[in-house]
């Protein structure tokens, strides 16, 4: 218990340093919640390379916010929102390649129906 209090206090330390302009005090923050926004990012992204954007876009968001963040304990349940919000922006800018059926109309013609594939297994 004696070191949940003492993590918590130096988190709060680092909060409020950051937010007075101490860089180190935020590289801190990034230090200890690096892992934790990878994981919520790579689990809605399931790409290591976008999740690895959404964290650093997140955590430049935290950066340019924290000013704004009132309470220093809500800051893990806050910076997790943001690495969220990052995701959906990837996904959403995420193109994904659209073929037309008639393209691909021959492909069913030339192959077995459902009825011969399951004979066949």
């Amino acid at each position: 218990m004696y070191r949940t209090l003492e993590r918590k206090s130096r988190m709060r330390e680092w909060i409020v340093s950051a937010q007075r302009g101490d860089p180190d005090a935020f590289g801190q923050l990034v230090l200890r919640f690096k892992d934790m926004a990878f994981a919520v990012a790579y689990d809605r992204l399931r790409d290591p390379h976008l999740a690895e954007d959404a964290v650093q876009e997140a955590f430049t968001e935290a950066y340019l916010h924290l000013p704004k963040l009132v309470e220093p304990s809500a800051f893990p349940g806050w910076l997790k929102r943001i690495v969220i919000r990052q995701c959906n922006r990837i996904m959403r800018r995420k193109s994904h390649r659209l073929v037309s059926f008639d393209s691909y109309a021959h492909v069913a013609e030339a192959g077995r129906t459902p009825d011969e594939i399951a004979e066949l297994r």
